[in-house]
């Protein structure tokens, strides 16, 4: 899909730049709640993990093994903070 990171036709720049830290997470967690925000959305893609490296190297560096724990973990980060 165009709008993929992992899909982007020059490629993901950085490796670092394919999956939010969870510091971004709880930051956009906070200016959205901040702003009366109720709800985020994960665009992620299929498993981008299985077909494009990037994704697989990014998700190991955070610790993660699949697109799925991370969204996961990223979804309860910002539960105790913002609600």
């Amino acid at each position: 899909c165009a709008y993929c990171t992992f899909a982007a036709h020059s490629g993901v720049r950085d490796v670092r730049d394919a999956y939010l830290t969870p510091e971004q997470v709880l930051q956009i967690a906070r200016d959205g709640a901040d702003a009366g925000c109720t709800e985020a959305l994960f665009t992620l893609g299929d498993r981008p993990e299985d077909r494009w490296p990037a994704a697989a190297e990014h998700l190991a560096l955070l610790g993660y093994d699949s697109t799925i724990s991370y969204v996961a973990a990223m979804c309860r980060l910002p539960l105790g903070e913002t609600g």
